[in-house]
């Protein structure tokens, strides 16, 4: 695992996102959430990508009490709620947390995610999305979420990979390289061992665009539309550009 030293103290880091930060301020200039909050035009991308995360999620879950912790200004909550989830949070900002906690009240928490915040068994799905590499103590968070998640829950995590190929080419120029924020740095290998440390089962690790690749891939081999050799271009662009990855784990 790859990690900055010395470790922040979690003061120091909860200071770093203030109301500067989410408008691309602070130590991540692209982070112009608030930007994206206010305008649907910005705010397009980030619904796609939401859709698509949502998407996975309905391949195992379709309604319950589903968590978002790092839940900003709540975006994903909205899109979880319009598909018959029950919305709940953590955000550790207040400022942004103030907007979702207009929406759900005490569904909201604003602060950080602590033992016995929530009831055992609880939660149909959690997620966390480019949240765990700001995390200090990340088995910590996993076995809090795995006692609130109910039998045969999910947990879905978007981080970075660091062995992915642009990590490797550009080294310490890598875009997700963000001190002092981004504290863990992971693989899929990294991540797979400290999930089932905290008792998880890993079910899919990929890349984001890989499983709407696949999809995409079923629907023209049906119609015979595609060759195999557009199959391998998009295949290796996949495979070769993406930085990301999502994980799905079960309790």
């Amino acid at each position: 695992m790859v990690f900055i030293s010395p470790l922040p103290k979690k003061q120091e880091l909860n200071k770093l996102y203030d109301e500067d930060y989410f408008q691309g301020k602070g130590f991540d200039p692209t982070a112009t959430y608030f930007q994206e909050y206010l305008d649907l035009k910005k705010r397009e991308f980030q619904y796609k990508y939401f859709n698509f995360i949502l998407d996975l999620v309905n391949d195992y879950k379709l309604k319950g009490n589903f968590l978002d912790l790092g839940c900003g200004f709540g975006n994903l909550l909205e899109m979880a709620g319009c598909r018959n989830f029950i919305p709940y949070g953590v955000e550790i900002s207040p400022f942004a947390a103030k907007y979702p906690k207009e929406k759900w009240k005490d569904n909201i928490v604003i602060g950080e995610f602590k033992e016995n915040l929530f009831p055992d068994n609880f939660f149909e799905v959690v997620t966390l999305i480019e949240v765990i590499e700001h995390l200090t103590s990340p088995i910590e968070i996993l076995k809090n979420i795995y006692k609130v998640l109910k039998d045969n829950g999910i947990i879905l995590i978007a981080t970075g990979n660091v062995e992915s190929l642009p990590a490797k080419v550009l080294g310490k120029f890598w875009d997700y390289y963000l001190i002092p924020g981004h504290i863990y740095y992971y693989s899929p290998n990294t991540i797979s061992r400290l999930l089932k440390l905290a008792g998880f089962k890993i079910k899919r690790i990929f890349p984001p665009g890989e499983l709407k690749r696949s999809k995409i891939f079923n629907l023209f081999e049906k119609q015979k539309l595609i060759s195999n050799c557009i199959k391998l271009i998009l295949f290796l662009r996949e495979k070769i550009l993406t930085s990301g990855m999502i994980i799905i784990a079960g309790k």
